[in-house]
């Protein structure tokens, strides 16, 4: 027999539950806002840089080592843009997503091909 107090812990762990899962798709979605906003950021930051690359391009007039302090200091927006959205990137890494038994057949028929052409 259900006791009427274990009907309440039950009824009040799926209100958890559910303010649970909501506050978990608000979570993703202000995540994903942030990403967008960060990545907006670094585009903008890199269309700023271009355009300042093409007036140092046009200043004839500009010895190399001027221009060059002069992208060094307009880089670092955008390097640091660019560290900011590397940080909440996921990236994975080449070597992860291959198979070890796909190398090695790829790499057999390169080795089958040359002999072929030697017969």
């Amino acid at each position: 027999m259900v006791s009427d107090s274990d009907l309440v812990c039950k009824a009040i762990a799926e209100v958890a539950g559910a303010s649970l899962k909501k506050a978990l798709a608000t979570l993703d979605q202000a995540e994903t806002e942030l990403q967008t906003a960060q990545l907006k950021e670094y585009r903008d930051q890199v269309a700023i840089y271009e355009t300042f690359v093409g007036q140092i391009r046009q200043n004839k007039t500009m010895t190399l080592e001027e221009a060059a302090k002069q992208l060094k200091a307009k880089a670092a927006p955008v390097i640091a843009a660019h560290e900011q959205l590397a940080e909440t990137t996921a990236c994975l890494e080449v070597e992860e997503l291959t198979d070890s038994s796909d190398d090695r057949s790829r790499d057999t028929s390169k080795d089958d091909g040359p002999e072929k052409a030697d017969s």
